[in-house]
């Protein structure tokens, strides 16, 4: 089943390996299946984002939520399916290391 990826650089070691496209010990990755993905478009959510905190998510483009816009996006998934998903994880993670996630979706 294809996955959708959220990586988040930890530190300046980790930026610079994403940059480069290297895995690394510096760069929490997370997965979600594509059909959640799916799930999340059908229910308007990644519109939802996308409009309240000016983003542009969208399926077969690589997008970058800064740590600045993480908590709007939590505000957003809160009280629906995915606010313990591992997209909200990924931006936890954003938030305490205050880089951003990278999206593959």
């Amino acid at each position: 089943m294809p996955v959708c990826i959220f990586s988040v650089p930890i530190n300046s070691q980790g930026i610079e390996d994403l940059e480069n496209q290297e895995d690394s010990f510096y760069i929490h990755d997370y997965e979600m299946p594509e059909d959640q993905i799916q799930a999340m478009i059908s229910a308007g959510l990644f519109e939802k984002i996308n409009t309240e905190c000016n983003l542009d998510l969208q399926l077969g483009k690589v997008s970058q939520i800064p740590f600045e816009k993480a908590d709007a996006v939590m505000r957003v998934l809160k009280k629906t399916a995915y606010e313990n998903s591992e997209f909200a994880a990924a931006l936890i993670d954003a938030q305490y290391f205050m880089t951003w996630v990278d999206c593959v979706l």
